[in-house]
């Protein structure tokens, strides 16, 4: 030990000092740091750590860091200015909990409950606040970041380092750390501009960890290096939040920081990708921690200053896996524009379990994606994707043409706001990966109206595309508009609600390719024929009556109980939603395909009520409507709308409604399945026959060619057939003509032609109304 020890130690070939004795009057012990030495050289040896107390700018000719000993940066503001810095291996310049103490809560992201403060992303919540709040909010530059992280009620944030260098050799770490604590403090700031920097160290501001179950974790603060000059730096640049120490509860965890990278690079590097002397990375990444709610805004990113630039470019944004970058702001509005030339993703880790996904992107306020995008072939790694959610007032322009794929479980784009620049629409998925695209009613393509999607092409290789119209509301369906569609043998496309397809060339739905509308009409109780509910008196709970739409519902088990007998809608032109059960059945889809060339239909579609649930009373809903025109129809596929069956003593669901125009040629070799709901447990027992479902209508006009056109006698050229199918399946539920609540949408027609009504066995179908006579022409009947 020493004591009192003036002047300085010199080291051959150095020219440094390790300390400066006028600042250190105590006995030097593991517990004591002492202050570093002035300027111009500093050496801190290993195992003998100093501290900067001074505030302000202090101008280093070199600093050396050995292995096993720090710089703490304790004054305030304090800026570095070195022409070489050298951080050895083990060795560390830090600002760790050197930012606002627990309780401190004068600086935005601050809080003073068990959630986690905030910086470059948000906090963590807590189980007694779970939500994000106006007070613990993100804030600070993600280009010039040099405010300190906040604190949370227990854990200290972490502080600034800033440094200027012309030469660094970075192979140990430069960090400004929050506090684990019962709730954990956001990490802080550091921003380094150099000439030339090399190694393989790390640069942290890694967010406090929640240290109890009930609190969260800070979130990450943020990275600024500029590099003018030659960057062989291959270490990390870290802004996670804190790590919990349990998963129990995820939406404590926290979200990322931001790491802003910026290098000059020369002439025709293919990473500056506007041609403009710099490659400008933003990088967000919370290390694969998962929190559903909480997540990294870019609008309070942009600059410090109330005002926020008109518009911003990156040559990249990169997203770590489970992380979520916002460009849209809770609190305040901005109305900036994004450019990215490239959008990528980290890689997502295989041996971890489901539902993990590539990074989101949610897009609240213009954005642009300025190469062709593809979310899975020009990332750096296989199998990274980014996920893009487009809100409500966002504007997402991509290249013309652009791929989609997801990892597991999550839409790799999701659209509510504007889609701008996309011709060719491609969804492709690989292995594993199983979802693309989700566009709802709320979205459109830029200079459309709300609802509306125009392309020239949709690919759907493989993976889904989900396309989702108005709850409750088949008025109102989400239209796509497109020269050619394709669904190949692995791609579903999922319709709910309403959805129309308006194909001005062809449309191919090959084999094995699903369009399903199963369970996507009206919600249970909803629509104009929805089920009952009613006490059993033999059963002792509540049970529901199925669905009703082009056919009957089933009635539930009790004596007396009546079939729902409210069928609505149209046989010739089908658009509305089959009806929910009366106890938890969803009804079917309203599916539209108007197809100017050919289409061909080798796959399934359907738009099938839902089930009730096994060991339950739940009724099943009504099956749904597909309507499909086009010049030519062919294909050897499917296409359904039945009723949802049952297995106790609930209701099943009627069959829905199918339409099919062939303008110009009909060589269709498929089937068509509008029966009602069955009863699985009871087949062959006739009490429960009046608790199935009626069969729905199939309604097909087609050029009367060949053996057709002797029965063609109206002489229209056409062949109008009229099928009422029940599958064989006895129920003591009628299919009628008109309704007798007068909910068809031909209720007031009173002159009908076909020229083949078909009427399956054990199926009922009565053709009159009770207000008035129908005029129903008959040639052919089967």
């Amino acid at each position: 030990s020493v004591k009192n020890l003036v002047g300085a130690v010199a080291f051959p070939g150095t020219g440094g000092i390790t300390v400066t004795p006028a600042h250190f009057n105590e006995v030097f012990s593991t517990q004591a740091i002492i202050v570093c030495g002035a300027p111009p050289n500093l050496i801190v040896l290993p195992n003998r750590p100093c501290r900067i107390t001074a505030s302000g700018t202090l101008v280093y000719q070199s600093i050396t860091v050995r292995g096993g000993s720090y710089i703490r940066l304790d004054g305030a503001a304090v800026v570095l200015n070195v022409t070489n810095l050298v951080i050895e291996a083990g060795a560390t310049i830090h600002a760790n909990e050197k930012g606002p103490g627990p309780l401190y809560i004068s600086t935005p992201g601050a809080i003073n409950t068990y959630q986690g403060a905030s910086y470059g992303g948000y906090g963590g919540m807590s189980q007694t606040y779970p939500d994000l709040g106006a007070q613990n909010v993100p804030y600070g530059s993600i280009f010039q970041p040099s405010t300190p992280g906040s604190a949370s009620y227990e854990g200290a944030a972490g502080g600034v380092v800033r440094i200027n260098a012309i030469n660094m050799s970075l192979n140990g770490t430069i960090s400004a750390l929050g506090a684990a604590a019962v709730s954990g403090g956001s990490g802080g700031s550091i921003w380094v501009d150099v000439v030339n920097i090399e190694g393989t160290g790390k640069v942290d501001v890694t967010g406090g960890a929640g240290q109890q179950y009930f609190a969260g974790s800070g979130s990450g603060g943020r990275i600024a290096l500029y590099v003018k000059g030659v960057n062989r730096f291959t270490g990390s640049l870290t802004a996670a939040p804190g790590l919990l120490p349990t998963n129990l509860y995820p939406e404590y965890q926290g979200a990322a920081g931001t790491v802003y990278v910026e290098e000059t690079v020369s002439v025709g590097d293919p990473r500056d990708r506007n041609n403009d002397g710099l490659y400008q990375l933003l990088y967000v990444d919370n290390l694969g921690t998962y929190d559903p709610i909480a997540y990294t805004p870019l609008s309070t990113s942009f600059t410090s200053s109330p005002s926020p630039p008109s518009s911003l470019y990156f040559d990249e944004i990169r997203l770590g896996c489970r992380t979520k970058l916002a460009i849209d702001d809770v609190l305040n509005e901005r109305n900036t524009t994004v450019s990215v030339g490239l959008l990528t993703s980290s890689p997502i880790p295989r041996d971890l379990p489901t539902p993990w996904n590539g990074g989101t992107l949610h897009v609240g306020y213009p954005f642009n994606v300025e190469r062709n995008y593809t979310s899975s072939a020009v990332v750096m790694n296989v199998g990274s994707t980014v996920s893009l959610t487009v809100n409500h007032n966002g504007n997402l322009t991509l290249p013309r043409v652009s791929t989609f794929a997801s990892p597991y479980d999550a839409h790799v784009l999701s659209v509510s706001g504007g889609l701008c620049g996309v011709d060719d629409l491609i969804i492709h998925s690989r292995g594993d990966l199983t979802k693309g695209a989700r566009f709802d009613h709320a979205g459109y393509t830029c200079g459309q109206a709300r609802g509306l999607y125009k392309f020239n092409q949709i690919l759907l290789q493989s993976g889904t595309l989900d396309v989702s119209g108005i709850e409750n509301d088949p008025a109102s369906p989400t239209t796509l508009v497109a020269n050619y569609f394709r669904i190949s043998a692995a791609g579903t496309l999922n319709a709910r609600y309403g959805s129309v397809y308006n194909i001005s060339g062809n449309f191919d739905l090959a084999s094995g390719g699903v369009i399903s509308g199963d369970q996507g009409g009206y919600t249970p109780n909803m629509g104009p024929g929805a089920g009952y509910t009613q006490y059993s008196t033999n059963w002792g709970v509540v049970i529901g009556a199925g669905g009703a739409h082009g056919g009957p519902g089933g009635c539930m088990f009790d004596a007396g109980m009546p079939h729902n007998e409210g069928m609505y809608g149209s046989i010739m032109q089908p658009s509305d939603f089959g009806s929910g059960s009366g106890f938890l059945g969803h009804g079917g889809a309203a599916i539209r395909f108007i197809v100017s060339g050919t289409a061909t239909i080798n796959g399934t579609i359907s738009s099938d009520g839902a089930n009730g649930y096994p060991t339950s009373y739940t009724a099943g809903g009504a099956g749904g409507s597909i309507w499909i025109t086009s010049s030519i129809f062919t294909g050897t596929g499917s296409i359904a709308a039945r009723g949802g069956s049952t297995e106790n003593a609930a209701g099943a669901g009627g069959g829905g409604r199918i339409s099919i125009y062939a303008l110009l040629s009909y060589t269709f070799r498929g089937d068509y399945n509008v029966v009602g709901g069955t009863i699985t447990h009871y087949l062959d027992d006739p009490l429960y026959h009046r608790l199935r479902g009626g069969s729905g209508t199939v309604y097909i006009d087609r050029p009367a060619v060949g053996t057709l056109s002797a029965r063609d006698n109206n002489g229209d050229s056409r062949y109008q057939m009229l099928s009422i199918d029940n599958g064989g399946i006895w129920t003591t539920g009628i299919t009628l003509m008109n309704s007798y609540n007068g909910k068809m949408a031909h209720q007031t027609q009173r002159n009908f032609y076909f020229d083949e009504v078909n009427v399956g066995i054990r199926t009922t179908f009565n053709m009159y109304d009770f207000s008035q006579p129908l005029n129903i022409t008959l040639p052919y009947t089967s």
